[in-house]
């Protein structure tokens, strides 16, 4: 699959859903209502910007199988 900006974004962001996944469980942030409140509120967030990589990146690899070039 050729490399585009979208993917590396969408890549850059995957990074930051896994820390945020580690960071909701962390008892320190736990106990920090107002802090775990915002993790919580970014992880679904992110949680939906992955599922959209996932979708896209088949996208590409059918796209890609199909003959079409992938931009």
């Amino acid at each position: 699959m050729e490399s585009n900006s979208i993917l590396q974004k969408l890549d850059g962001l995957e990074a930051r859903f896994e820390e945020v996944s580690t960071l909701i469980t962390d008892p320190s942030v736990i106990a920090d209502q107002n802090r775990f409140v915002k993790l919580t509120k970014e992880y679904k967030d992110l949680g939906d910007i992955m599922d959209a990589r996932k979708r896209y990146i088949a996208c590409l690899k059918y796209q890609g199988s199909q003959g079409y070039p992938c931009q």
